[in-house]
């Protein structure tokens, strides 16, 4: 099954398995429980110009692209997956998808659900959800508002009045949701002491009533995606008109107000124990205690300063040298379990650096400039380092920062590109041959891609010249007649044998383990997004306009 969204550049059918491409970042955190890449695991990604040159970049920050400017929204999760895509999105194209199979709501309200056996929502049958189960967010910042979407695509709004507000306020929005709660702020956009005026709220997820609300004068959210809590407490990163210091603050709310207000960057929700994960300075991680107001450091030098990821549950991550070897080590607060490393002594102390590091998923690329290796460590402890090398005929396409993919399998999968061309190629085992990746097409004459993908559906977003800056983005010969040219999207569930394009080059979010999609199809924010089966292909058209987000289960 082959859906083309009109316009496209190339015949919706290709006919051959092809790539997955790995360029930039895919999701991350505020994973909006989406599994665009948003997936809570941060990947840690740096250019290869030298040690002493590199740029951290977190997969999570690919999520943060595609959100609204002033809108945010999180959803905690508890699975911790390494983030590889540089999901979100910031809406272009104006079409809407056809689809080759007819979708039937009969036939749908009939459909049997994975975890029920009962009917499922029509607004994505494949993703076996009860039509009452509230599945999406769907903000609208130009007037403030929220919804809440259910399976059958019927939605219900929550309250975002804003009775503090100063009389000649901009109100803006950040939102999140966690569990059984989601969390919405309206705040005044406008700078100045006497706009300084935030409302925070706390609803139940499935009826939207309030479970509490907070006024608040002094504190506004600074705009980063808040961290709700299973509990229902959030934290916040903050803004206040009255802070003349260069020092940046955190707080935490609950029924009762403020618990806490501390210096930092709220990295992670506070747990049952009253620990979260936070940021100082320089992005430097440490714990923070809010009943307490304790603060706590990593127990070792995090390797070069950064070489570290958040778990969703304020665990570190973080790869360090202790007694002239190096160790991985997972740390939350004082709990800290070490895993020596001693293979990549052989590197890090010899002239190579790190390009690329999932500490979470215990694998690290190391280069020396020219050659570029993989390490990682398999079950049991024991690890694995073979050299990364392209399929014969291809090399790396320029601009491409976050190449590669690990998958949960430990296969490889990377964009490689010829003259003509750039593919997602797959890497079965150190062992085997690069192949094409069966589902999505070539990509030609562009600066660039993304990758995202989740249980066995991809995306892959290109650039087109002038999207993004790139230093020197390379030639292109005549492309193959089935190549994707500039700017476009592709989506593809392999499995499924369904391949969506489109020349609007969005970030989709996908959820369901990738069985459903939802994306803008233009920059018009009157367009509702459109909500895409992977399964069979079929659409559904969001109920309201404004950004989506899936809030998993």
């Amino acid at each position: 099954m082959t859906v083309t969204t009109e316009p496209t550049r190339i015949a919706a059918t290709l006919a051959f398995a092809a790539c997955l491409a790995c360029v930039g970042d895919d999701g991350g955190n505020d994973e909006v429980a989406d599994e665009t890449a948003t997936e809570a695991g941060d990947d840690v990604d740096t250019s290869t110009d030298g040690p002493g040159d590199t740029t951290t970049e977190s997969e999570s920050e690919s999520e943060s692209e595609s959100e609204s400017e002033s809108t945010t929204t999180e959803t905690e999760s508890e699975t911790t997956t390494e983030t590889e895509t540089e999901t979100e999105t910031e809406s272009e194209s104006e079409t809407e998808s056809e689809t080759e199979t007819e979708t039937e709501s009969e036939s749908e309200s009939e459909s049997e659900s994975e975890t029920g056996g009962g009917p499922v929502g029509e607004s994505c049958p494949g993703g076996g959800w009860d039509p009452e189960h509230v599945v999406a967010m769907i903000t609208n910042e130009a007037d403030a508002t929220v919804h809440l979407m259910r399976a059958s695509g019927e939605t219900f709004a929550l309250d975002t009045s804003f009775p503090n507000a100063p009389a000649d306020a901009e109100p803006a929005l950040v939102t999140g949701a966690n569990g059984d709660y989601i969390f919405a702020s309206v705040y005044d956009d406008l700078a100045g002491g006497s706009h300084n005026a935030a409302y925070y709220r706390v609803y139940d997820r499935d009826t939207g009533a309030v479970v509490w609300e907070h006024a608040e004068a002094m504190w506004e959210p600074e705009g980063r995606s808040p961290k709700l809590a299973a509990d229902g407490r959030v934290g916040l990163f903050l803004y206040s008109a009255f802070n003349n210091t260069d020092i940046s603050y955190s707080m935490v709310l609950d029924e009762d107000g403020i618990v806490d207000v501390f210096e930092g960057a709220i990295a992670r929700s506070v747990g049952e124990d009253d620990w979260l994960a936070n940021e100082v300075g320089e992005s430097y991680p440490r714990w923070h205690n809010v009943s307490t107001q304790e603060d706590l450091w990593p127990a070792h030098q995090i390797w070069d300063g950064y070489i570290s990821s958040w778990l969703a549950d304020s665990t570190l991550a973080y790869l360090a040298e202790v007694d002239d070897t190096m160790v991985l080590i997972n740390q939350r607060v004082n709990e800290i379990e070490s895993v020596p490393w001693p293979e990549l002594d052989t590197y890090l102390f010899n002239g190579w650096w790190i390009s690329r590091a999932s500490p979470i998923s215990r694998w690290v690329i190391v280069t020396d400039g020219s050659a570029e290796r993989l390490v990682r460590l398999l079950d049991g402890d024991v690890s694995e380092d073979f050299e990364l090398f392209p399929p014969p005929g291809h090399s790396v396409p320029e601009c491409t920062h976050s190449r590669f993919r690990v998958e949960s399998d430990g296969s490889l999968v990377a964009t490689w590109r010829d003259m003509n061309s750039a593919s997602v190629w797959r890497l079965p085992s150190p062992e085997g041959d690069w192949e094409l990746l069966p589902g999505l097409g070539p990509i030609a004459e562009n600066i660039g891609s993304t990758l995202g993908g989740s249980g066995g559906s991809y995306w892959l977003r290109s650039f087109a010249p002038g999207e993004k800056y790139c230093f020197n983005p390379g030639d292109w010969g005549p492309p193959p007649p089935e190549a994707l040219l500039g700017s476009a999207l592709q989506i593809s569930r392999a499995v499924d044998d369904v391949l969506i394009t489109d020349d609007y080059g969005s970030y989709p979010a996908l959820a369901a383990e990738g069985r459903c999609s939802a994306r803008p199809l233009s920059s018009d924010p009157a367009q509702p997004w459109t909500i895409e089966d992977l399964t069979d292909g079929s659409t559904f058209e969001a109920p309201l306009p404004g950004t989506l987000r899936w809030l998993g289960d």
